[in-house]
């Protein structure tokens, strides 16, 4: 279930310029104040052996503005321990809870690229704004980007057409100023001529074709701004081979809800040890605690998201089951 006001499509003039173009992506989505959905992960990465290993994710959001709350489930290969992290900010905390470690990490405010946290389907259309690279492989688009406008600016400016002669024409931004996987890139977006909403979005290397690959999908007549229900990303080695795909599916979207305080409140039941981030001490222990500390759980959190950008979730498990046996 969708709600949002009524769809806008915006008319194709041959006349407009690709910094035109990627503005009227941008006013589209800053409509949105606040979301609330569930979406379905399903990410592939690749073992040593080049076999294809998949692991599901379930995933919760809440937010408005700053605030924000997502519940995330692992489901790996079999033989492998997956995380259930709760992660909420509510103006004022950050806090991310591992359930079944019973451990809480806590500091004052998010850390920028919170390595435990997927894309916002919602933004991906805007994926062009990112700035996900090697220095900060987890800076995914947050809703308070959407309200910073002079990344968007700076990179309209620079905006191109690559060809727009074809029925879905493409605008490429050159000079991103980001490394990812070791190489420069620029941004290659490919429009639906006809309702100008981004289809496909490259991450070209200045060496390689494509280093990652977005590719979305919208329901016809779903509303303004357009919501891509189901979208799929891959990310891909020197050579050209797929090392990663991950695709996810949209479920029960709200866009714009009214949400109360009280959502952005951290389930505590499952806490045993509280850890703060900021200070770097234990503020409270469980007696006979054996689960990982911060920095393992830290140290887990960003394996998980290499795996998912890069390819090596696999790598992770593999190496796991040789060390078990």
């Amino acid at each position: 279930m969708l709600h949002a006001v009524a769809f806008l499509t915006v008319a194709q003039d041959t006349t407009s310029s690709p910094a035109q173009v990627l503005r009227s992506t941008w006013e589209e989505l800053a409509r949105i104040r606040s979301a609330r959905f569930a979406a379905v992960w399903t990410i592939r990465g690749r073992l040593p052996t080049g076999t294809m290993v998949t692991t599901r994710v379930d995933y919760v959001f809440v937010g408005e503005g700053t605030r924000f709350k997502v519940a995330l489930e692992q489901h790996p290969p079999p033989g492998v321990t997956g995380a259930v992290w709760q992660v909420v900010y509510d103006g004022s905390r950050h806090s991310a809870l591992e359930r079944r470690a019973g451990l809480l990490l806590t500091r004052q405010q998010p850390p920028e690229g919170d390595m435990r946290l997927l894309p916002n389907p919602l933004l991906l259309p805007l994926e062009w704004l990112s700035k996900r690279s090697d220095a900060c492989p987890g800076c995914y688009l947050q809703l308070t980007d959407l309200y910073q406008e002079q990344r968007l600016e700076a990179l309209c400016k620079n905006a191109q057409w690559e060809d727009r002669d074809r029925p879905d024409m493409t605008i490429r931004i050159p000079g991103t100023g980001l490394v990812l996987d070791g190489e420069s890139f620029d941004f290659l977006i490919q429009y639906d001529k006809r309702k100008r909403w981004p289809l496909r979005i490259v991450r070209a290397g200045h060496i390689r074709r494509m280093i990652t690959e977005t590719k979305l999908m919208y329901q016809e007549g779903g509303g303004s701004p357009p919501v891509a229900w189901r979208g799929i990303h891959r990310s891909f080695d020197a050579t050209g081979r797929l090392m990663a795909d991950w695709s996810y599916e949209l479920r029960d979207v709200e866009i714009n809800p009214q949400i109360a305080a009280s959502e952005f409140q951290l389930d505590t039941n499952a806490v045993r040890t509280v850890w703060d981030d900021d200070r770097r001490l234990f503020l409270q222990t469980s007696s006979g605690y054996t689960g990982p500390g911060p920095r393992d759980l830290r140290r887990t959190a960003l394996i998980v998201l290499v795996a998912v950008n890069v390819g090596l979730l696999a790598v992770v498990a593999w190496l796991l089951r040789c060390r078990r046996s």
